[in-house]
């Protein structure tokens, strides 16, 4: 038997995988031999545990009260599962290790997230739940995601405080179920753990979590609820010692004390309202729910004093238990004010963070069959498509730069806003408990309707470029560009993968070599916003010129303008982006297509390898981040409503300008971020006026105001030799000078 104490317990048990044990994980690390030591006397002790754990696997239960098994935390279980593997050469104990891992720290297989959703564990309750709803849940509880974090911030009646109750109750299942929790968390055996329920009030607290709770666990016949405290711990201990289990015991607490409930393995919960309630617990779980209660509550609530509230909790969740699939915290908010500290993490920070799981959205984009004039819904593919038109809808202003939200019932109305800054709602809602007119609820409170019923924040954050002929003045030449994007996937071999794609919309092809169509010999810069999935990477190159018809006042010089020759956006496509195929591209941008490239910027993200090998073969190759200050974004800003900034049509560069805006962090200062919601990658159905290919995102952006940052920052590389004139573009494009020499040639008979 090995040695055993309470000292210097390792770190809790950072399982991601409940099901498999991270089996993979755990091969594919080096052993700690401090652990073994720690644990293991000798090396007989370990084989002698591979006959326990086999037996186990196996079915037999009562192997796992021996002292060589019982003692071990998870971190001992996985280095002896390591070691075992790897110097232990019986087939038997290793396919049962890969078809019944589960057996090793449950008593019984453990429900999915989707067999949870039936009546034996949740009672006539899954007959209620709308499909948004059970798709969250099962995606925040896949295991092969990483969330720990579940920011559910939708319209009010979309099931919110119902998806959270489920999501604690199914870990409260998988934590009855365990044969030792304390060994499996990698805690003493004196630890107590406890799900909270936060709310600004005690009351509150049992209006929307607890009284629920108890509803379906009454409901179901899995759960056995327990009338006294004493049948409480005899049916606990039960739970315990025995192997079968055939229900789940639970017991409503009494009226003293902020423990509400109790379920199987000794889970506490817990009602809590202020943050010094906290202290001293292991908080396995925890949900908040309604920050908007707590503010306008009074009681001394302030932004500064909630923010700590809502981050303490957070904080000793993941700091007690790592990255522990079990251990979630989850904030059930309907949207309030971008003045609000938490509603402004939750819009602008939280997506940004793979760990947490943002559920938003409209009444009618969560439940379109409830708006059958608005929406055309297709239940089997789940596809819907709205009636944008005024005899079934109506357009709100969402407000900003200084304007309050506003209905508009007409398209005279409409037009006095951006299409950037309004959003299509339906007139009608047709539910199982009736008919509701929206468009009343929105005359009567514009702001509220459009959190409560439409998932928008008040207090939208001014947009950068709010006036549109700013935009569209960008794009009034004849520069060539991508109108929309290309892919280029990880699996795809990346030498001129995109010159393949790009090269005869820029460049022509004489006597076997390649000429840029627009000026080839001045100086360029590059710059690449880099993404491997879900965002899209942008190239973007540019010069500059001057623009003799506008003189500066100050040099009595024409003014400079810049000029993006392209954008290339790769889109992931349910892929991975190939992201050598970038530095094999600007390197065929030079060595084919003969450009004179005097520097290259990247972003960072993943960028060291691209920057190496660009290195090696010539470039020079600079970090530039335009999120580090606004400076960059502030001088395209400066340009672009100036009319100094030109580019060829690409749908993405439109829409990223627009869903530009600027946002308030908690520190006060600010900084120029993207709208947030849905991307959207399609732009071949859609044209110049209507498509949203590129909304909500700022790659392009990203890209350009990079490549402005550079050429300032080596300005003196960069004389501009040639005169802008946007009408005469075309006139000194490759092809039309092919033309007027041809046509000389032709008027003179030369052959």
């Amino acid at each position: 038997m090995g040695r055993k104490t309470e000292d210097n317990m390792p770190v809790a048990s950072q399982i991601s995988n409940p099901f498999t044990l991270d089996l993979n994980k755990i091969q594919n690390t080096k052993i700690d031999e401090d652990v073994l030591k720690y644990t293991f006397k000798d090396e007989k002790t370990l084989h002698n545990l591979r006959y326990i754990i086999t037996d186990l696997l196996q079915g037999d239960g009562s192997l796992a009260k021996k002292d060589e098994y019982a003692y071990l935390n998870f971190n001992q279980l996985s280095q002896a599962l390591k070691w075992l593997l790897e110097n232990d050469f019986d087939e038997t104990f290793k396919s049962e290790l890969l078809l019944n891992p589960h057996m090793l720290t449950f008593k019984t297989k453990p429900p999915t997230p989707e067999e949870f959703l039936t009546h034996k564990y949740i009672g006539s309750m899954c007959e209620f739940l709308w499909e948004p709803m059970k798709e969250v849940f099962i995606d925040f509880l896949d295991p092969f995601k990483p969330h720990r974090s579940g920011i559910w911030n939708t319209s009010i009646g979309s099931g919110k405080s119902t998806l959270t109750i489920l999501i604690l109750l199914y870990i409260a299942l998988h934590y009855a179920l365990m044969r030792n929790p304390r060994k499996f968390f990698s805690f003493p055996d004196s630890a107590v753990f406890v799900v909270v329920l936060c709310a600004v009030t005690q009351s509150k607290a049992s209006e929307i979590y607890t009284e629920p709770i108890q509803q379906m666990l009454e409901s179901s016949t899995f759960w056995k609820q327990c009338r006294t405290a004493q049948e409480m711990l005899s049916e606990d201990r039960r739970l315990i010692e025995n192997d079968n289990v055939d229900y789940i015991p639970w017991r409503p607490a009494g009226k003293t004390g902020n423990t509400v409930i109790t379920t199987g393995n000794n889970l506490n919960w817990k009602q809590i309202s202020q943050a010094n309630a906290l202290l001293g617990m292991q908080i396995l779980m925890g949900a908040m729910t309604e920050i908007t209660f707590f503010l306008e509550a009074g009681k001394g609530w302030t932004n500064e004093k909630l923010l700590t509230f809502f981050s303490k909790l957070r904080q000793r969740i993941s700091n007690r238990f790592k990255n522990n699939y079990y251990a979630r915290f989850i904030l059930d908010s309907s949207p309030s004010t971008l003045e609000d500290a938490i509603q402004n993490w939750v819009t602008h920070d939280a997506p940004k963070n793979i760990e947490n799981l943002v559920w938003t959205g409209s009444r009618w984009k969560l439940y379109p069959w409830e708006f059958p004039d608005f929406i055309d819904y297709d239940k089997s593919t789940k596809e819907s498509k709205e009636h944008h038109n005024f005899d079934v809808g109506f357009q709100l202003f969402k407000g900003g730069n200084g304007k309050p939200p506003v209905v508009c019932e007409m398209e005279s109305e409409a037009a006095l806003y951006e299409d950037a800054d309004k959003v299509w709602c339906p007139i009608k809602q047709v539910a199982s408990q009736g008919i509701t007119n929206f468009l009343d609820k929105a005359r009567e409170n514009p702001i509220e309707f459009m959190k409560d019923y439409a998932g928008i924040p008040a207090g939208q954050a001014d947009r950068l470029f709010y006036q549109g002929h700013w935009i569209e003045n960008c794009f009034a030449n004849g520069m060539k560009n991508v109108y929309g994007s290309i892919i280029a996937l990880a699996d795809e071999e990346p030498e001129h993968l995109i010159w393949n794609q790009v090269h005869h919309m820029f460049f022509n092809k004489i006597l076997n070599k390649y000429y840029y169509y627009y000026e080839p010999d001045i100086p360029r810069v590059i710059s690449v916003d880099q993404s491997k999935s879900k965002d899209c990477t942008c190239i973007a190159m540019s010069h500059i010129e001057r623009d003799p018809t506008r003189i500066d006042p100050y040099t009595n010089q024409p003014i400079i303008v810049y000029v993006t020759d392209f954008t290339i956006v790769l889109v992931p496509k349910g892929g991975l982006i190939n992201l050598d195929a970038v530095k094999f591209f600007i390197y065929d941008l030079r060595r084919i297509g003969g450009l004179n490239i005097k520097h290259v910027s990247f972003d960072g993200y993943q960028s060291e390898p691209t920057k190496q090998f660009l290195k090696r073969i010539g470039f020079t190759v600079d970090y530039v981040s335009v999120d580090m200050n606004n400076e960059p974004y502030h001088n395209f800003f400066d340009l672009v409503i100036h009319n100094r900034w030109h580019c060829g049509k690409n749908i993405f560069v439109k829409n990223n300008m627009k869903s530009l805006h600027q946002t308030k962090k908690r520190s006060g200062a600010t900084k120029i971020d993207h709208f947030p919601g849905d991307l959207n990658y399609d732009w071949q159905n859609g044209n110049w006026e209507t498509c949203q290919a590129g909304v909500n995102a700022k790659d392009t952006t990203d890209a350009i105001a990079a490549n402005i940052q550079l050429i300032d920052t080596y300005a003196t590389e960069f004389v501009p030799s040639k005169i802008w004139r946007s009408d005469a573009v075309f006139e000194r494009s490759y092809d039309n000078l092919k033309e007027k020499n041809q046509a000389v040639m032709d008027k003179y008979n030369f052959i």
